[in-house]
C-alpha cells in the first residue's frame, strides 16, 4: 500500500494548493485539492480547476498506484439512501450523452490572466458605452439649439 499525505503548500497570490506525498516522497499535485484534513473546511477547493491535460496527465503517471491503493483499501459499506433507490434503472444512452455535453459545454473557472483580461474588455467596453453616450447626447443638444436659433430668425425677420 502507497502511503499518502495531504499537504498545503503557499503559491503566490492564489493562497494555497495541495499535493499528494505518494511513495517514496515524491510530490504530485492532486486532482481535487481539498484542505479538509489541514484545517479547512471541506468544500474549500483550492486553486482552479484542472485542464483536462493535466488530468489526462496526472492519471497518467499516478492512475496505477491510486488503483492499486483503491484496491488494497478496506471496502467502506455503502449506505443505502432515498436518492438512490435498491433496484437501479439503467441510464439511457440519449441522456448520458447529454449530461455529458452538457458538462463539457459547462464554464470553468478562469484563471487569474483570464480574470484580468475580462475585467480590461469589460472596462474599454463601458468606456466606449459611456462616450457614446455622451456624444450621442452633445449631439443632440447640438441640434436643439440649431432649431431654436432657427426659430429665434424666423421670428426676428418678421
Amino acid at each position: 500500500m502507497v502511503p499518502s499525505v495531504r499537504t498545503r503548500t503557499r503559491c503566490g497570490a492564489q493562497g494555497c494548493g495541495g499535493c499528494d506525498t505518494l511513495g517514496g516522497g515524491a510530490l504530485a499535485p492532486h486532482p481535487v485539492a481539498r484542505t479538509a484534513r489541514s484545517g479547512g473546511s471541506p468544500d474549500d477547493a483550492v486553486g482552479a480547476e484542472l485542464s483536462d491535460v493535466e488530468l489526462y496527465d496526472f492519471l497518467l503517471n499516478h492512475g496505477g498506484d491510486l488503483i492499486d491503493r483503491a484496491a488494497a483499501s478496506a471496502p467502506v459499506p455503502a449506505s443505502r439512501s432515498a436518492d438512490f433507490p435498491t433496484t437501479a434503472r439503467p441510464l439511457s444512452p440519449k441522456r448520458t450523452a447529454r449530461q455529458a455535453a452538457k458538462e463539457a459545454a459547462r464554464a470553468r473557472p478562469s484563471t487569474g490572466a483570464q480574470a484580468a483580461l475580462g475585467a480590461a474588455r469589460e472596462e474599454i467596453s463601458a468606456r466606449v458605452a459611456r462616450n457614446r453616450s455622451q456624444r450621442r447626447r452633445q449631439e443632440s443638444d447640438e441640434a436643439w439649439d440649431r432649431r431654436r436659433q432657427r426659430a429665434q430668425r424666423r421670428r426676428s425677420s418678421r
